[in-house]
């Protein structure tokens, strides 16, 4: 058997299947951010939601692609898991597997944070952005919910003219005063997770005609797209393949403003919708790593068996 697993900002996902492509089980739990402990909690309990038990099978191969760094998940991932091959990877490159079932091109990773990753046929991978929203991920939720808070602000100020945003902040969070979204977050009674949420009734705003989360959905996208536009520079493509995930890309206001920008800035471009999750895509890096062939039959099993 191999094990794929996807630990994200939002979820984590596990997925197991044999050797022929046909998944045996998958299993969903919380983040695996922040902590390593919060890490290894999630990661034993997808794992657990895929076997269907508390003790694991040896694996012959299992890839862990992880947000961020994955600073100490390889030791804490070899005490849960038994493979013969253990890779613990960031989550762009499986990301990219999953979405064009191993093929060259681009993936954009646009959910509670943001990444660029690439690949070309000559094997050469790039990145842009990911480094965290403090000082990247443009375009991702916690960057847009970022950007919209801190335009409400303004205008509870005086600083900007009013779009309505105060009272938009103050209905999502519950509050009286959005002073209590700044003071929330820095003593922990507002998790990241909870703010970046509100990236989604941004969208819904833009969609209903708000004009500053509509610009602000704009900026977000345009960065994006400079970044794959770098990218693609580095790894030497001309025409290639590009494919969006995430729960931005959700948002249609939100895809169509993205779609539209890549085919003004980058004509050469295809778009492709994603054809497998990242948690497939890290069940294909594990074939991978063991010299499974991923060709038109096991990636028709595996088709059939999410279905």
């Amino acid at each position: 058997m191999f094990l794929g697993v996807d630990g994200g900002q939002s979820h984590t996902e596990a997925i197991v299947a044999d050797e022929a492509g046909n998944i045996l089980g998958r299993g969903i739990a919380g983040p695996s951010t922040p902590g390593i402990e919060k890490c290894e909690t999630s990661i034993r309990q997808a794992i657990e939601g895929a076997v269907q038990a508390v003790v694991f099978p040896r694996f012959k191969a299992a890839c862990f692609g992880m947000t961020g760094d994955g600073f100490g998940v390889k030791e804490s991932v070899e005490k849960i898991v038994v493979a013969d091959n253990i890779s613990v990877i960031h989550d762009a490159p499986t990301a990219l597997m999953g979405a064009l079932s191993g093929r060259p091109g681009v993936v954009v990773i646009a959910g509670t944070g943001s990444v660029v990753f690439g690949r070309n046929d000559r094997n050469e991978t790039a990145r842009a952005g990911g480094l965290g929203y403090m000082f990247s991920d443009q375009g991702s939720g916690i960057w847009f919910s970022v950007c919209l808070i801190k335009r409400a602000i303004k205008e509870y100020d005086g600083v900007e003219g009013t779009s309505g945003l105060v009272g938009e902040v103050c209905d999502f969070f519950g509050i009286d005063n959005i002073e209590e979204v700044t003071s929330g977050y820095y003593h922990g009674s507002i998790s990241r997770d909870r703010l970046a949420s509100f990236a989604k009734r941004g969208v819904e705003l833009a969609e209903n005609g708000h004009q500053v989360a509509a610009t602000l959905i704009s900026e977000g996208v345009g960065a994006l797209v400079n970044d794959i536009e770098a990218v693609r520079k580095k790894l030497g493509l001309d025409v290639f393949e590009i494919s969006g995930v995430g729960g931005m890309f959700a948002g249609e206001h939100y895809k169509k403003t993205f779609l539209r920008t890549l085919g003004l800035l980058i004509p050469r471009s295809v778009f492709t919708s994603a054809e497998f999750g990242p948690g497939v895509g890290a069940l294909l890096n594990a074939y991978k790593t063991s010299g499974v062939e991923i060709d038109g039959k096991l990636l028709e099993n595996l088709r059939n068996s999410q279905q």
